[in-house]
C-alpha cells in the first residue's frame, strides 16, 4: 500500500476532530473528566482518520485511473509503431531488403543479426548459425573486404551514410552482387552497433553491363561509321573531281581545235561519259541520304515480271558485251511461272538487279562471266516469292570484307574507285532496299574465284487488267504550248529554254517561285499551259505552299 499522502485540507480536519474535545473540556461541558477526553480524543482520531481514509481512498482511485488510462495510451502507441515497423519491414522485405545489426566488441567477437530476408539472400536460411558465426561467414566472403571497412567505417564515424556495392561469394550461385547501406551507433550501455540494410542486384548489375556494352559496341560502330564517312567524303571529293576535270578538259580541248570536227565530235562522246559517271556517283549519294532518313517510298502497281527482266538483263548484256564479259540467262521467268504479273515497284527493282548486275560485270577478269538463274520457292493464292541467283567468276571478295559490305562508305581496296569507277555504296542500297520489299539477300565470295548473290523477294500477285494504262509519248506534242520555266541557274534555265523551243514551245522564264507566282496570278488565266518549277531557289522554293484567292495548293 502506499503512503498515505494529506493534503492542505486533511490537516485542518485532523487539527479540528482533535482540538474539538479539548475545547468542550475547558468549557465544561459534557466532557467533565480526563477519561471522558481521552475517550473524546480517540473517537475524534477514529474520525479523522476514517474521513482521511476516505478522501485518498478516492483521490487514490482517480490517480489509478489516469494511470491505467496514460498506460493503455502508451502501450496503443507502442502497438501502432510496432505495426508500422512491421508494415516497413514487411515491405523491404517484399522489395527484396533485408535489415542487419551488427555489434562491436573490444574483444573482437563481433556479432551480426540478420532477418529472413538476409538469410535468404546469403543461401544460409537453413543454416542453424550464431550471431557470430553469421559476422564471419558474411565477412569472409565479402571481396577487397580489408579496403571496404576502413573507407565505411571512416564514413560511418563521420555521421554519413555508408552505401556500397558489394561482391560476394554466394555457396550456391557463384558470385553474386549486394547493394548494402549502414550507419553507426552506440546503446545506452555504450555498445557500439551499426544497422543497415542489404539487397541482391545481380540481375540489375548485369543489366546495366549489358547496356553498358550495348552503347560501347553502338558508340564504337558510330566511330567506325564516321571514320568511313570521313574516308569516303575524301575519295568521293576526289572521284567527283576526276570526271569533272575530265569533262573541263575536254571543253578546253574542244575549244582550241574548233576546226578539228572528227576530235570534237570525240570529246563531246568522252564528256557524255564521264557526265554520266558523275551522275552515277551523286545519284548513289543523295539515294543513300534518303534510305538513311526513310524517304525512299517504295511504288506499288502491277507490271510483267518477265518484261522488266528482259529489260534489265537488255541493259546488262551492253554492260556486259563493252567490257568482253559473257552474260548467260540459264532460264526465262515463264519457265517456271506462269503468275507473270505481279505487283511491286518497277523502279527499285531494275536499281536493285543493275546494281548487282553492275557490280559483277566491273569487277569481273577478262573473258569472264555473269550467269543469272531463277528459281520458284513459294507460292499461294495471293503471293509468290521468288530467289534470283547471279554468280561471276570476278576477283571475288575476302572473308573479312564480307562482314562489311553492306555497310556504306565501304570498298574492299582502295584503288577500287579509281580501278573500277565504284562509289562503294551500291550494296548498301541494295540491301536496304531489298529488306523494304520483304525480301532478303546473302552473298557468298572467294578471292580470285568470284561471287554469288541469292536475293529473295515475295510479291502478290495481279493480273492483266491491273497494269497501269500506257501512255504513248512518240505522239506527243507540245508545239505551240505556253511554257513558264522557273530556274534560278542560268545556264540550266537557258537549256531548258533551247530545248522546248526547238520543240515548239513557247517559253518565258522567272528566276524564283515568287516572280512566277506574281507572273501567274497578275496575267490573265490562259496565259500559261504549262509551269516547271525547280524545288531549291532562292526567296520562294518549289515546296513553297500557293496560296491565289484565298485557296492554297
Amino acid at each position: 500500500m502506499k503512503d498515505i499522502n494529506i493534503t492542505k485540507e486533511g490537516y485542518v480536519i485532523v487539527i479540528a476532530l482533535i482540538a474539538a474535545p479539548v475545547i468542550v473540556y475547558k468549557a465544561g461541558g459534557i466532557i467533565d473528566s480526563a477519561i471522558t477526553l481521552f475517550f473524546a480524543e480517540a473517537m475524534c482520531m477514529c474520525l479523522a482518520y476514517i474521513i482521511i481514509q476516505h478522501r485518498w481512498s478516492k483521490q487514490n482511485k482517480r490517480n489509478l485511473e489516469e494511470d491505467n488510462f496514460q498506460q493503455n495510451t502508451e502501450i496503443q502507441q507502442l502497438t501502432q509503431k510496432n505495426k508500422a515497423l512491421a508494415e516497413d519491414l514487411d515491405i523491404l522485405a517484399n522489395a527484396g531488403y533485408g535489415i542487419w545489426k551488427i555489434y562491436m566488441y573490444a574483444n573482437g567477437q563481433n556479432k551480426m543479426v540478420i532477418d529472413d530476408k538476409i538469410k535468404e539472400i546469403l543461401g544460409i536460411k537453413e543454416k542453424n548459425l550464431s550471431p557470430e558465426e553469421v559476422y564471419t561467414y558474411y565477412h569472409e566472403r565479402l571481396e577487397d573486404y580489408s579496403d571496404i571497412e576502413q573507407e565505411d567505417y571512416n564514413d560511418m564515424f563521420q555521421g554519413r551514410l555508408m552505401t556500397r556495392l558489394l561482391t560476394w561469394n554466394h555457396p550456391g550461385k557463384g558470385k553474386i552482387n549486394l547493394r548494402a547501406g549502414g550507419t553507426i551507433h552506440t546503446d545506452e550501455k555504450g555498445v557500439c552497433y551499426i544497422s543497415g540494410y542489404c539487397t541482391d542486384v545481380t540481375e540489375q548489375v548485369k543489366n546495366e553491363e549489358r547496356m553498358n556494352n550495348k552503347l560501347q559496341l553502338a558508340l564504337e560502330n558510330e566511330k567506325r561509321a564516321n571514320a568511313a564517312k570521313d574516308a569516303f567524303l575524301t575519295s568521293m571529293s576526289h572521284d567527283i573531281r576526276t570526271p569533272l576535270n575530265c569533262i573541263i578538259g575536254l571543253l578546253e580541248l574542244s575549244k582550241n581545235h574548233p576546226d578539228n570536227r572528227q576530235m570534237v565530235d570525240e570529246n563531246r562522246e568522252k564528256a557524255r561519259v564521264a557526265a554520266d559517271h558523275l551522275l552515277e556517283l551523286i545519284n548513289d549519294i543523295l539515294e543513300v541520304t534518303k534510305l538513311n532518313v526513310d524517304k525512299v517510298i517504295l511504288g506499288h502497281e502491277a507490271f510483267n515480271i518477265r518484261a522488266l527482266g528482259d529489260d534489265i538483263e537488255t541493259v546488262a548484256k551492253e554492260q556486259a558485251l563493252e567490257r568482253g564479259i559473257a552474260f548467260i540467262s540459264e532460264n526465262e521467268i515463264s519457265d517456271f511461272s506462269d503468275k507473270l504479273y505481279l505487283f511491286g515497284s518497277p523502279l527499285h527493282l531494275r536499281q536493285v538487279f543493275l546494281n548487282i548486275y553492275s557490280n559483277s560485270i566491273k569487277y569481273n577478269k577478262p573473258g569472264g562471266s555473269v550467269s543469272v538463274r531463277k528459281e520458284l520457292v513459294d507460292k499461294t493464292d495471293t503471293t509468290i516469292t521468288y530467289k534470283f541467283i547471279i554468280s561471276d567468276t570476278g576477283i571475288g571478295m575476302s572473308k573479312t570484307f564480307l562482314e562489311h559490305l553492306y555497310e556504306p562508305f565501304t570498298q574492299e581496296h582502295a584503288s577500287a574507285r579509281s580501278t573500277y569507277q565504284g562509289t562503294g555504296l551500291g550494296m548498301y542500297i541494295v540491301q536496304r532496299l531489298v529488306e523494304m520489299m520483304h525480301g532478303s539477300i546473302t552473298v557468298t565470295s572467294k578471292e580470285g574465284l568470284g561471287t554469288t548473290f541469292e536475293i529473295v523477294i515475295p510479291f502478290e500477285i495481279a493480273t492483266k487488267a491491273d497494269l497501269p494504262e500506257k501512255v504513248d509519248i512518240s505522239k506527243a506534242d507540245i508545239n505551240g504550248m505556253k511554257v513558264l520555266v522557273v530556274e534560278d541557274n542560268g545556264i540550266n534555265a537557258e537549256i531548258i529554254k533551247r530545248i522546248l523551243i526547238d520543240f515548239g514551245a513557247v517559253v518565258t522564264i522567272a528566276v524564283n517561285g515568287k516572280e512566277a507566282v506574281e507572273s501567274f496570278t497578275t496575267n490573265p488565266p490562259g496565259t500559261y499551259d504549262v509551269i516547271l518549277m525547280d524545288l531549291m531557289m532562292p526567296v520562294m522554293d518549289g515546296y513553297a505552299d500557293l496560296c491565289c484567292d484565298g485557296q492554297c495548293f
